[in-house]
């Protein structure tokens, strides 16, 4: 999406539909990416965070989906994230105090941040829909490999470097 943003001759780049500034910069990795593909120089931190940046739909689409699924990897109930937590650290660890910590983080972040609006939607939909009791692993004995534990740590790092947001 941000190649055809990049490609699209100027008349039909007027008819492009925007997002604010400040929306894009909720996510430090999503508004990095889109900073370097539309001017690469951090023009865009100069600008006020009103100012809409017209992208190709497709763009707008994978950066929304980046935000979704960075959220959906927060160790938090019986999201991809808790389960991950649950598999890496085991059922009380992963389930309770890691999903316990990441569910407080979020509260914390709500009043704290200026992105209250996405963790206050996120922890409303996942107090109410991600009460369901956890289906038990296949094979709660063994361990997992190194590289599954690697990959989990890596999707974890792209989360949080998802949701930090940029200045």
């Amino acid at each position: 999406g941000l190649q055809l943003t990049t490609t699209m001759d100027a008349e039909a780049s007027q008819y492009f539909p925007g997002l604010p500034l400040g929306f894009l910069q909720l996510s430090g990795l999503g508004y990095t990416l889109i900073d370097s593909f539309l001017d690469g120089n951090g023009v865009l931190l100069t600008k006020d965070p009103s100012t809409i940046v017209p992208m190709h739909p497709f763009a707008i689409a994978g950066f929304v989906s980046l935000l979704i699924n960075a959220l959906d990897l927060l160790p938090i109930g019986s999201t991809d994230g808790g389960r991950i937590a649950q598999t890496v650290f085991g059922r009380f660890w992963g389930h309770f105090l890691i999903g316990g910590a990441a569910f407080i983080t979020l509260i914390i972040l709500m009043f704290t941040s200026d992105t209250q609006n996405i963790f206050f939607g996120y922890l409303f939909i996942t107090s109410f829909t991600q009460r369901d009791a956890e289906v038990p692993c296949r094979d709660e004995v063994e361990k997992i490999g190194n590289l599954r534990l690697a990959v989990a740590f890596f999707a974890w790092f792209g989360a949080i470097l998802t949701l930090l947001p940029s200045v």
